[in-house]
This record gives C-alpha cells, sequence and structure tokens, in this order.
C-alpha cells in the first residue's frame, strides 16, 4: 500500500503538470524531491506515465491520461 505523504505529493505533482508550465525538475522540487529522476520513478510507480508523459496525454486529451470525462 502505498504511503500517504507520497501520495500527497504525487497528487499535487499532478495538479502542477497540469496547470502550470514548470519544468519536470521545478515541479519536483516543489513537491519536496531534489532528484528528478527519483521523483519520476516515483510518479510513473503511482500514475503509470512519467511526468512529461503525464503532462502531454493530460494536454491531448483535456482531462486525465486515461482520457476519462
Amino acid at each position: 500500500m502505498p504511503r500517504a505523504p507520497a501520495v500527497a505529493r504525487v497528487g499535487r505533482a499532478r495538479h502542477l503538470l497540469e496547470t502550470t508550465e514548470r519544468t519536470v525538475a521545478a515541479v519536483a522540487a516543489a513537491v519536496g524531491h531534489r532528484d528528478p529522476g527519483t521523483f519520476a520513478g516515483l510518479f510513473a510507480r503511482h500514475t503509470g506515465h512519467r511526468p512529461s508523459a503525464y503532462r502531454a496525454a493530460f494536454r491531448h486529451t483535456d482531462r486525465s491520461p486515461e482520457g476519462g470525462a
């Protein structure tokens, strides 16, 4: 089961990726990760997508990588 702090960080990161133009490194720092690579791995484990792919998919669908309505 995922730890609550990690889930909260990923949720905040998703929001930042959806609503800002910040780089992945800047999003990682904003949610408390010093290493963007470690952050990207954590993000992928929780969402199934690397941060840049998540952002691209979100922008493509205007919703989420899953294409939900």
